[in-house]
């Protein structure tokens, strides 16, 4: 058992602490306001079509140096969706957020075809903006996903890690090129190593038996960021083969015990292909802040009522397809979860008085020492799982 005055005191403070980084504007950027869409039309019926749009940031503006709004929803919008067989649907009223709003279409039994083509129509605040007819390409297989073993850059300062940088592999039975974009996702589960005896009651002042044995091992859902495309484009066969996905650190509860990584991929147009792999570059290949010049990047949706109104954005329409896999704790590498030092309480330095209320406790009645860690080294919710097992999950 180890004695670690950190854990004591981030249990203490960590309430109290709060993120203070000052943004930095160049005085030399402008960007002028523009409104964002992303739109989706997929074969996967539990895939609902949606459009999401937002107005971009306006970086700085004409008369100061400064940011004068934040992007933002945007929800007075009517949007169709036309089918080239003269059908028509409707989206519903958004749901908003702080950045963005997200329009789902009414019919929820709506599916795509193969072989058909549809586009979108939006009419915002007396504009009209829409896009080209778009043909939904039908889906095909990932064949697996793997992994190659990578060191990556953690902080500038040159510190690295070692993981798992995820790759997918396909085919494609079609005549090429192909254009792809992977949306993946993952779930891990992990396990907590102590059980408590006692829970600290901060308003009484008491040690109140409580055992936490009944959440021991919990499974986590993690939405995976970035942008994952590739084409076979050149290639001589239509196939991919090890284009990278996702890098999971040696570091965190990801791969310290079964890692599942879901696949979703989607067959998309040359066009959808350029824009998402523009915008990677802009975002995620930059070497820094002035690295790449910026450019304005405008997708296949354009305003037809007013050709001056900026509008970025992109309808996709695509065949699906899925595939998921399960990894095991990696034997090339140590694996460094959760942190989970014992401290000892009830002592000198640390009387019970000065605990927080909820605080776990064990008691070593051999020894006669009561010692505590973070809450989540008792009950795995505590770090955001959940202890019912998925349907999909499988030991292995």
């Amino acid at each position: 058992m180890l004695l670690n005055r950190k854990i004591l005191g981030a249990i203490l403070v960590l309430p109290l602490l709060q993120s203070c980084i000052e943004p930095f504007t160049p005085k030399t950027v402008k960007y002028d306001y523009s409104i964002f869409v992303e739109a989706l039309v997929t074969d996967e019926a539990g895939i609902l079509p949606e459009v999401r749009i937002s107005t971009t940031i306006p970086l700085t503006n004409s008369e100061e140096n400064s940011i004068p709004e934040e992007p933002g929803p945007v929800n007075n919008a009517e949007i169709l969706l036309l089918c080239d067989d003269g059908s028509e649907y409707t989206y519903d009223s958004p749901e908003s957020f702080a950045s963005k709003s997200i329009y789902t279409l009414s019919d929820s039994n709506f599916r795509a075809e193969p072989g058909k083509s549809y586009k979108i129509v939006i009419h915002l605040d007396g504009e009209v903006l829409e896009s080209d007819y778009e043909i939904l390409r039908e889906s095909s297989p990932i064949d697996s996903l793997g992994y190659t073993v990578k060191t990556e850059k953690l902080e500038e300062d040159g510190e690295t890690a070692q993981g798992y940088q995820f790759q997918v592999n396909n085919h494609n039975d079609t005549p090429g090129p192909s254009y792809y974009r992977w949306i993946p996702d993952a779930t891990y589960s992990y396990t907590v190593p102590y059980i408590s005896t006692y829970r600290w009651n901060a308003v009484i002042q008491r040690l109140i038996p409580y055992t936490s044995d009944g959440a021991r091992e919990c499974w986590k859902n993690k939405n995976i960021n970035g942008i994952y495309v590739a084409s076979t484009e050149g290639l001589s066969e239509n196939s991919i083969i090890g284009a990278p996905l996702n890098f999971e650190s040696q570091y965190g509860d990801e791969l310290a015990a079964l890692y599942s990584l879901h696949v979703r991929q989607f067959v998309i147009s040359g066009e959808n292909y350029k824009f998402w792999n523009e915008i990677n570059k802009m975002v995620y290949e930059t070497g820094g802040l002035f690295e790449r010049q910026p450019y304005k990047i405008t997708g296949n949706i354009t305003c037809t009522s007013n050709p001056d109104l900026g509008v970025t954005g992109i309808f996709e329409v695509a065949g699906v397809s899925e595939y998921r896999e399960f990894f095991a704790t990696p034997a090339e590498f140590p694996v460094s979860g959760t942190t989970c030092d014992l401290i000892e309480v009830d002592v000198l330095d640390y009387p019970l008085s000065k605990l927080p209320d909820g605080v776990y406790i064990i008691y070593y009645e051999d020894t006669n020492q009561k010692m505590t860690s973070f809450s989540g080294c008792f009950e795995c919710n505590e770090r955001g799982g959940s202890s019912v097992k998925p349907a999909f999950w499988e030991d292995n």
